[in-house]
């Protein structure tokens, strides 16, 4: 029994193990991260294409530059693992990446908010429904296994959303 014990692994190397593999799987992912990018502002630029207000520009910008700081992100992810990352390494990585994926909750679930309160239509509000909700069960399928990030995210793009329609009639 006491050599099996000692065979096994201490619950923190597991854990340990665990977050790299985790943090390792969303900075290996970079087509998905790019499309998921690619749409969000697809959307914004339609919000702005429906509405005509210029407000929607301003999270577009955002996209633009989260979306390099998230790209950033992934290089410096793999300059580290080329070097054999240290745990220290792995959570940074780790956190720098809510924090970037938090801003782009925050820029799509402000989309979502402005786009309920100045569509005035069915197909606005549909579109800002289906957004909110979309990407939000992108994050819960993408972050499952990083439960603060996921939290972020879905506070950041449902919040938002949430609060338009409680303070907006509906269509």
């Amino acid at each position: 029994a006491r050599l099996a014990a000692e065979r096994r692994p201490a619950r923190g190397d597991a854990d340990e193990a665990l977050l790299a593999f985790l943090v390792g799987s969303i900075h290996s992912a970079r087509t998905p991260l790019i499309a998921s990018m690619a749409m969000a502002m697809a959307i914004t630029l339609a919000a702005y294409e429906v509405t005509g207000a210029a407000i929607f520009l301003l999270p577009a910008a955002l996209h633009v530059v989260i979306g390099l700081g998230r790209l950033e992100r992934l290089a410096v992810y793999r300059s580290y693992e080329r070097k054999g990352l240290t745990r220290r390494q792995v959570v940074g990585c780790d956190i720098a990446f809510a924090c970037w994926s938090t801003l782009y909750a925050l820029a799509i679930g402000f989309t979502c908010y402005k786009l309920t309160l100045l569509g005035g239509s069915t197909e606005t509000f549909a579109l800002a429904l289906a957004t909110c909700t979309g990407f939000t069960l992108a994050f819960v399928t993408r972050s499952a296994g990083r439960p603060c990030t996921l939290a972020l995210q879905v506070a950041g793009v449902a919040l938002p959303q949430a609060t338009s329609l409680l303070i907006q009639p509906f269509p």
